[in-house]
């Protein structure tokens, strides 16, 4: 149920998800995933696709707050502004119809939580400041789906 997961997240229904997936075109398809999957179930996915795909569990999405700042969002994650990120895809020329749009905005608190990669390359932070990249020297410092890469020579 969507209440298992995070204030940014939906509990994605795998089968639903596969249906979407089936119905992108061949390109699209390769960019779609609904990994970790495997048959039935669901998983906590990022609110940013619950709409787009239409795969949220009982065929419903919840009712995002959004964030207005980073502290709000997840380790790994920042806060971008809904009307930076539009101004980006605007200006870029890639369109809202992209599936890295800035989906689901506009939410209520004015952003929502992303990746942390995708500040530095739209610069959209809600404050202007991309933050820090905390970094791991173990696999029991990242999330349950990451894992510690060795960025040493």
């Amino acid at each position: 149920e969507h209440e298992q997961c995070g204030s940014s997240e939906y509990c994605m229904d795998c089968d639903r998800c596969a249906k979407y997936h089936d119905s992108l075109t061949p390109d699209d398809q390769l960019r779609w995933t609904c990994e970790p999957c495997v048959g039935s179930g669901g998983h906590c996915e990022s609110g940013r696709y619950c709409n787009m795909a239409n795969d949220g569990v009982g065929g419903t999405c919840p009712e995002f707050q959004g964030c207005s700042q980073h502290s709000e969002c997840n380790d790994d994650q920042y806060c971008y502004s809904c009307e930076k990120c539009n101004n980006f895809y605007g200006a870029s020329g890639l369109g809202s119809e992209s599936f890295v749009a800035c989906q689901p905005c506009p939410t209520p608190r004015g952003g929502f939580c992303a990746i942390r990669d995708w500040c530095d390359i739209r610069q959209d932070a809600v404050d202007d400041s991309c933050p820090q990249v905390k970094g791991c020297s173990a696999h029991s410092d990242c999330h349950a789906s990451q894992y510690c890469e060795d960025c040493g020579g």
